[in-house]
């Protein structure tokens, strides 16, 4: 099953006030939600294995933090610029080299990955990946969104 995944960017001073007290929700500056399919989904190599490095790679934020498929995890500020170093050439590479529809859903999928990415580059600030709870009560009530998007 393929999660809803929300990519943001967050100044690195959000993360450690997280990482202090777990009950802190980190306010970003900007999110995108992309389908954590696109992590295993893309076969054209070395893109797809960069892929999945920003979306599934990188450091657990919070031990306190739960998802039954894997915990929410950031990339920190120098990961965030060599991942958007290395994805958007990729990119740009594959584009050269195939003929791939504008409305194409990987195309919009990583476009939205990547202008997360170039945002927090440009900025010098992390990258949180959270996985979306799952659709059962059971396992999706203990499922904590740790980003402001999701406050009530």
């Amino acid at each position: 099953m393929a999660y809803l995944t929300t990519i943001a960017s967050a100044a690195p001073d959000e993360l450690q006030r997280l990482d202090a007290d777990s009950s802190h929700i980190i306010t970003p500056t900007r999110f995108e939600f992309v389908s954590h399919y696109l992590a295993y989904g893309v076969h054209i190599q070395p893109l797809g294995a960069a892929l999945r490095m920003a979306i599934d790679g990188g450091e657990q934020i919070h031990p306190d933090l739960w998802h039954p498929f894997r915990a929410p995890l950031f990339h920190s500020a120098v990961a965030v610029q060599d991942l958007h170093q290395r994805i958007k050439p990729l990119w740009k590479s594959v584009l050269a080299e195939n003929e791939i529809a504008v409305d194409d859903w990987y195309s919009l999928e990583i476009d939205k990955l990547l202008s997360v990415l170039g945002y927090a580059a440009n900025s010098n600030e992390c990258i949180v990946n959270v996985m979306h709870p799952p659709a059962d009560i059971e396992r999706g009530s203990q499922v904590r969104m740790p980003l402001a998007t999701y406050a009530s």
